[in-house]
């Protein structure tokens, strides 16, 4: 009885926790592209949209995805 009281009371404990996932910021082995996205990231929460998309067209890859975003800058 003590032993099923003790798991029930343990499974419902369990159903109250959450889990917070927190992403770091800082990339690992100061990746060059996810630095990048970073500072594009920051650059576009301070208001400078423009200065962010100039920095994510610098990879060519990216360049045709963004479109004429790029070309107007």
């Amino acid at each position: 009885m003590l032993k099923t009281s003790l798991l029930v009371l343990l499974v419902f404990l369990s159903g109250c926790t959450s889990t917070i996932l927190e992403f770091p910021a800082v990339c690992p082995n100061n990746e060059p592209t996810c630095q990048r996205n970073l500072n594009a990231q920051t650059l576009s929460l301070i208001g400078q949209a423009e200065a962010a998309i100039k920095l994510m067209c610098e990879d060519p890859s990216l360049e045709d995805a963004i479109g004429e975003q790029c070309t107007s800058q």
